[in-house]
């Protein structure tokens, strides 16, 4: 197993100076690592879930544990943003398109259907039904908490009066709990 061969970048008099660098060269820290001379600081492309190829890496090491600001910057690998890492993710534009349907009050058969016909060459139609579900969620919360209740009520009982007609008559929920006490 080959090692992997750092080339000396530059030294850091300052953890700003470290954090300038690292901003620079658009890595997050990757690892921490505690050795008998001092810290080691790993550092990665941040965009490494995107693009799996890319190698970009920094390491700072600390010099000494008396003098606590001072790193040793050392570079691996190169930056390759080619090739993309590959998703399971439906595409934007079907994305857009469930959405689109869901708020117009499509079923899910009809939504499948004009994805299909919109979008022939994209084949998945289980991510249609997740979508589906997600964004109805998402619009329309399908449960509601007593204080949620609560609150649609002083809301409906401060409106003015009006005449109601069958569908906004207002119902109370009205339980009586008859307790016996035998003696």
């Amino acid at each position: 197993m080959s090692r992997k061969s750092w080339i000396f970048e530059t030294l850091c008099k300052s953890p700003t100076d470290l954090d300038t660098i690292v901003e620079q060269y658009e890595l997050t820290k990757f690892r921490t690592e505690y050795t008998s001379v001092g810290v080691k600081y790993t550092y990665r492309c941040a965009l490494y879930k995107r693009f799996p190829s890319c190698a970009m890496q920094l390491q700072a090491k600390q010099l000494s544990m008396t003098d606590v600001d001072t790193f040793e910057i050392s570079k691996f690998g190169k930056r390759d943003h080619e090739k993309r890492a590959l998703t399971t993710r439906a595409p934007s534009p079907i994305r857009d398109d469930v959405k689109t349907y869901v708020a117009a009050g499509l079923s899910e058969t009809q939504i499948r259907r004009a994805v299909t016909i919109d979008h022939p060459q994209w084949a998945a139609q289980k991510q249609v039904r997740s979508l589906v579900g997600y964004y109805r969620t998402k619009n329309h919360p399908s449960s509601f908490s007593l204080s949620d209740l609560r609150d649609w009520c002083i809301e409906r009982s401060q409106t003015p009066a009006h005449t109601p007609t069958e569908s906004d008559t207002p119902f109370v929920l009205y339980s009586i709990w008859h307790t016996q006490i035998t003696k």
